[in-house]
């Protein structure tokens, strides 16, 4: 019985995390908290980041008894800045968003917070490869993490990869390809500009024993059409992925192998550009041999690292636990065998918020259906202050190609 909730739950999830946005300027969500005698109030928008805009009782409501809030996400307060169309500002960001069933660690309360923050931290931001957004990001199926980036300058969305249906995987000589895949894989691409052309395949590579054995991980492509203020526009071609978590080496390199395989199949031509975005699980420290395997079988080069942070998953950060940590797991990588840059670099920034702001922090405790409020007497961590919106720091790749 167990393992059927669980099974529907992830089935909700990855119909809902696919819908695209309804464009409105200032979105808004009904906020219902003890229903069905509700205590809802106005300051309960704040728990995540939005603006309390009026009480009383939303279509549909849960309340019988009390109110709910509606809630408003502010309208950008930064203009979003215009680059060259041979140049890209692309990012990798694992959004940490998984399912609740897993943990409780701020999922809605950050998610809700990441669109407006980027574009606060990087208003020349072109393109967005997201990981581990499983739930849809910020009210899931109500006020999503789509229509929050539609909202802050990012309105071209792929679709979540695997987002279907669940189907059983067998075991076929031997393969690797065990397991009852019930989560999406939690991968999209978010743009600035139009998305012309976009596709995603499911890694048949995957550690049965491990929580990727549940999920539909692969890879996100999109095609995008950049312009600039001149009229000029130029194609790029973007492939975000999530690679096995732990250490199997040989898994890794067969992901890489399936994600090349994709790559050939679309059949690019060689004078696009072609980047490589995502977590990989391979630390740039510890696992120089693998991350080379890897990259060699991408056909890929990783541009120089630049600014003052050496990690992405690093102790400094509240949603870690071992200070001393210190890994670089993520990444945006070019193709050799397409258009070279004439200049790259990746660095590692830290989305986060000036203040902290508090969230039910359980990691680990599985099998917890739904949310938690900050305050929960469930929680073993009440109202745990955080800054960081992801336990990964973001890699921002700046490219330029010859005009």
């Amino acid at each position: 019985m167990m393992l059927v909730s669980i099974v529907f739950v992830c089935i909700i999830n990855t119909v809902l995390s696919e819908s695209q946005p309804q464009l409105q300027p200032d979105p808004e969500v009904w906020i219902e908290r003890g229903a069905p005698d509700c205590t809802t109030t106005e300051d309960d928008c704040g728990v995540f980041g939005l603006e309390y805009v009026r009480s009383g009782v939303g279509e549909g409501s849960a309340c019988d008894t009390g109110t709910a809030v509606l809630c408003r996400s502010s309208a950008p307060h930064t203009s979003l800045v215009d680059t060259p169309a041979h140049t890209l500002a692309a990012l990798s960001y694992n959004a940490f968003e998984r399912n609740w069933f897993m943990s409780h660690d701020g999922q809605r309360e950050r998610s809700c917070r990441v669109p407006a923050t980027l574009r606060r931290m990087l208003p020349d931001l072109d393109v967005i490869g997201f990981q581990e957004v499983f739930m849809g990001g910020c009210f899931r199926g109500k006020l999503t993490l789509r229509h929050l980036l539609a909202q802050h300058g990012f309105p071209y969305t792929t679709r979540t990869v695997g987002a279907i249906i669940p189907q059983a995987v067998t075991d076929d000589d031997n393969d690797m390809r065990v397991g009852f895949k019930v989560l999406n894989g939690g991968m999209f691409v978010a743009s600035r500009w139009p998305i012309v052309q976009e596709d995603s395949i499911i890694y048949e590579n995957a550690d049965p024993l491990s929580w990727d054995g549940f999920s539909k991980k692969g890879v996100s492509y999109a095609k995008i059409n950049k312009t600039d203020a001149s009229g000029r526009w130029k194609l790029y071609n973007l492939f975000s992925t999530h690679q096995q978590t732990g250490d199997n080496a040989d898994i890794k390199v067969g992901q890489a192998a399936e994600q090349r395989a994709f790559v050939d199949r679309l059949a690019i031509p060689p004078d696009q550009p072609v980047l490589f975005l995502g977590d990989y699980n391979i630390d740039l420290y510890d696992d120089d041999e693998l991350l080379s395997a890897v990259m060699a079988t991408l056909e890929a080069t990783l541009p120089a690292t630049v600014g003052e942070r050496e990690c992405t998953s690093d102790g400094e950060n509240d949603l870690h636990d071992d200070e001393k940590s210190c890994s670089w797991l993520d990444y945006v990588a070019f193709s050799h065998t397409h258009e070279k840059p004439t200049h790259a670099t990746m660095e590692a920034v830290r989305p986060m918020q000036e203040e902290g702001f508090p969230i039910c922090f359980d990691e680990g405790k599985i099998l917890r259906f739904g949310y938690l409020w900050p305050d929960d007497e469930r929680c073993t961590n009440k109202n745990y202050a955080v800054r960081d919106l992801s336990d990964h720091f973001a890699v921002l790749g700046r490219y330029m190609f010859p005009e």
